[in-house]
């Protein structure tokens, strides 16, 4: 007989047993099965048939054989299917079903009968259940399978942990480049940043040299003549101060600190200190410093060093 499966036919109440095997009937399997609630056998094996199996199969729940097999059949198994309880014999061997073995097949306590070869499975063979003690033939033609008892022959199943592993580098490692890639970046400009304030923040010891100015020994001795005491603004234990005038006209007071005393030279660094720290419009601004021991010996004068105001 060669034919497409008639709609008709499973909706006939009282259909216990349908047994259509080794015809030629094409097409798929039918989708709406009405109210078949009493068939307890369904053979449609050896024919031409393909698709998959419908969901609706799902509802043959007093069926306890159901065969397949020698088809094109194809997809994965129905989820469906784990209404049939009362199942004792399942064949879909000879088919192009994809997938993996359903676990439910080992919750069915009256399965006793299962036949998945040559098919396209993959994935571990369930265990408990009718794998306990299902053969080698019943599983053949599907490569891909592994895991199950051992004398069965299939590979061990791989770990899971590598493909855990794979999935979470494939999620994570583009958002830690991406964070690597945003601190690196701020870390550069914040450094950049930096770089540009230090260039253009000048020391105080770097902006007096910058700014003091080239005074010769001999422009002081002129400009106090020769450190005359009609010059002399001051006398103190650590050096005297002298009035003088520039070349260019400029009047300034000349500090004289006597070097050879220990005390003089600690009071001459502190104030350097804090005359270069201090910005008042009622402070004199210093204008260069000078020590050279070698100008200051004299007979009548001791060695001094000079500061300008």
């Amino acid at each position: 007989m060669s034919s497409t499966i008639p709609a008709s036919l499973f909706h006939m109440n009282s259909l216990i047993t349908v047994d259509l095997s080794q015809n030629s009937l094409e097409g798929a399997l039918p989708v709406d099965i009405g109210q078949l609630n009493h068939i307890d056998r369904i053979d449609l094996s050896s024919n031409r048939l393909f698709g998959r199996i419908p969901e609706s199969f799902g509802q043959f729940l007093m069926t306890t054989y159901l065969n397949l097999s020698h088809n094109s059949l194809n997809g994965s198994f129905p989820n469906s299917l784990d209404k049939l309880i009362n199942l004792k014999s399942l064949d879909v061997s000879d088919d192009d079903l994809s997938g993996t073995i359903p676990q439910y097949l080992a919750n069915f306590t009256d399965l006793s009968s299962l036949n998945l070869s040559f098919n396209n499975l993959h994935g571990p063979i369930p265990e408990g259940g009718i794998f306990a003690n299902i053969t080698l033939q019943s599983l053949m033609g599907n490569p891909a399978l592994c895991g199950g008892v051992p004398r069965l022959g299939f590979m061990p199943c791989k770990s899971n942990n590598n493909s855990n592993k794979r999935q979470i580098l494939k999620f994570l490692l583009p958002s830690v480049i991406i964070v690597v890639g945003v601190i690196a970046t701020c870390m550069y400009m914040m450094m950049r940043k930096k770089a540009k304030q230090q260039d253009r923040i000048i020391s105080p010891d770097m902006e007096d040299v910058l700014n003091n100015r080239l005074i010769s020994y001999h422009d002081i001795v002129r400009a106090t003549d020769n450190f005359s005491e009609t010059k002399l603004l001051g006398a103190g234990s650590f050096g005297k101060v002298f009035k003088g005038q520039l070349n260019d006209g400029t009047m300034v007071a000349i500090k004289v600190l006597n070097m050879e005393l220990e005390q003089a030279i600690r009071s001459f660094d502190s104030e350097c200190h804090a005359l270069r720290m201090a910005r008042h419009r009622n402070l004199i601004r210093i204008l260069t410093t000078c020590s050279n021991l070698d100008f200051f010996f004299s007979p009548g004068r001791p060695k001094e060093a000079n500061r300008v105001y």
